[in-house]
């Protein structure tokens, strides 16, 4: 008995499923249900900032957003970052009706769904999830190393870009004002999104599993 995870394996040493993921990032929510659930703006272009567990940087990545006039809506993950948190309540009382505020969240495919793009570090996770939930990834930072090679993916695949700080807004506004380019950029997100990462590495292993006790079984004579 011969699985067809065991033949992927003896023609190479490696097999790529995707990054495991959570199980709602197989089927993410339409962008209409995850607004609702949101509560958010059914209609307005929406930015979900990034910043990992730790917040790293996402109040000043807000504050580059949201000086200049603009009518996209920011949703920022402060995570553990309770400083960041802080400068974050300044700005939401600055501008109330263009950024919402969240901490530490399960779910972060919900929120993802909801946006339009996605800005933050170029992490293996970030990548993969963002590129699950279809949505274009621009870096503010990389610490080069894998990094580096996540944001040579995304230019090469025109699903995201390294931002430089000063131009941060106008990349993300030029975007979101291009319905067109911007829904190329989602469909090609989609196309390269691996939502079933973890189900994969499962049944990879459960199949080598059976295959090997089949195979140390005694042998009829």
């Amino acid at each position: 008995m011969t699985t067809r995870f065991e033949a992927a394996h003896r023609e190479s040493d490696v097999v790529a499923t995707g990054v495991p993921l959570m199980p709602s990032f197989g089927q993410p929510l339409s962008q209409p249900e995850a607004r609702r659930q949101l509560q958010l703006p059914a209609e307005r272009p929406t930015v979900l900032v990034l910043g990992g567990g730790l917040g790293l940087g996402v109040d000043a990545v807000a504050q580059r957003l949201l000086e200049p006039a603009s009518d996209a809506f920011a949703i920022v993950m402060s995570g553990r970052n309770s400083d960041a948190e802080a400068n974050l309540a300044a700005l939401a009382r600055q501008y109330p009706s263009r950024l919402r505020v969240c901490g530490w969240t399960e779910r972060m495919d919900i929120f993802m769904r909801a946006c339009d793009v996605v800005v933050g570090k170029p992490g293996g996770v970030t990548v993969a999830e963002s590129l699950a939930c279809g949505r274009p990834l621009f870096a503010t930072r990389s610490l080069g190393g894998q990094e580096g090679f996540n944001v040579d993916f995304l230019e090469r695949n025109e699903v995201g870009a390294l931002v430089r700080d000063y131009e941060l807004f106008e990349k993300v506004h030029a975007t979101l004002s291009q319905p067109d380019v911007l829904a190329a950029m989602q469909t090609r997100a989609w196309a390269l999104g691996a939502r079933q990462g973890a189900r994969y590495v499962t049944d990879l292993v459960l199949d080598l599993s059976w295959a090997a006790r089949i195979k140390a079984l005694p042998t009829e004579h």
